[in-house]
């Protein structure tokens, strides 16, 4: 994680509120933000985050709920909830 990326990162998540991410860059984000600090990391850690994945069984990282088989349908059925 650097500077750059922080601001690409930040750019995409301002006024976001639930994260969807793949497999490959959810772990990629679990592995950092979790240890970092300041306004956008504690926004991330405290946001609900989706991960599309048919190979992942569980998730460390805290409001992860993982999307496995159809996520469209399942992205579907959450929208219609809301």
């Amino acid at each position: 994680m650097n500077d750059e990326m922080g601001a690409v990162v930040g750019g995409l998540t301002t006024g976001a509120d639930t994260l969807l991410l793949g497999r490959t860059t959810y772990e990629s984000f679990a592995a950092a933000w979790p240890h970092q600090t300041g306004d956008m990391a504690e926004a991330l850690k405290a946001m609900p985050k989706l991960v599309a994945s048919n190979t992942m069984e569980t998730a460390e990282w805290n409001n992860t709920t993982i999307l496995g088989g159809d996520a469209v349908a399942e992205l579907t059925a959450l929208k219609k909830r809301r």
